[in-house]
């Protein structure tokens, strides 16, 4: 999928609902089986020591539940918090302790903040550059920013893989993508 980039809210727009579509599109047992896919090389990719802060699917995202369980069993999984516009990564125990935070989405009690190593990240849509392009509040491009030094993974579907991605100036990018179809290392190149 190619986007002409122009009025940057405008594409955002346009990219989020097409996206939107190929994902609801998706064969029930097609998403399962990238799912799975994507949750084998996820673990393979992230880092062996260290918090990681996932997310708790939406139901048009990747689901993570074999991931996350994962993490909880070796005491390594933080998920987001929100308070107002700002997010908290929180680290968690039991995952049938989570309930519904703002805009529904499953989140921690508690305030046993932590500073993850790494960072699965949704979104809407990515590209081959790092760009992501999420729900529009901004939410984990400013967290993202008081964090450089954190490992970011973006997870999608393959039909969620665009070219580009409409960037604004304080949109982050990303270090690794991970889809069904295989994980892409985003991070530019060092010379020797």
């Amino acid at each position: 999928m190619r986007v002409a980039v122009g009025d940057a809210p405008a594409d955002k727009r346009a990219l989020r609902r097409r996206v939107r579509s190929a994902v609801a599109a998706l064969e029930p047992a097609a998403r399962a089986a990238a799912d799975a896919r994507i949750a084998d090389r996820l673990r393979a990719v992230l880092p062996s020591d260290g918090d990681v802060l996932a997310y708790a699917a939406l139901p048009d995202e990747v689901d993570l539940a074999t991931t996350l369980a994962w993490l909880a069993a070796a005491g390594r999984l933080c998920l987001p918090r929100l308070d107002g516009d700002a997010m908290t990564a929180t680290r968690v125990h039991d995952l049938s302790a989570l309930r519904a935070g703002p805009h529904g989405i499953l989140e921690p009690a508690g305030d046993a903040a932590a500073t993850p190593v790494a960072v699965v990240v949704p979104g809407r849509a990515f590209d081959v550059g790092g760009g992501r392009l999420g729900r529009g509040g901004g939410t984990y491009d400013r967290w993202l920013a008081a964090r450089p030094g954190a490992l970011r993974v973006g997870v999608a579907y393959e039909a969620q893989v665009v070219d580009p991605v409409p960037m604004d100036p304080h949109d982050q990018r990303m270090h690794l993508l991970v889809t069904e179809a295989g994980v892409r290392d985003l991070r530019p190149v060092e010379g020797p």
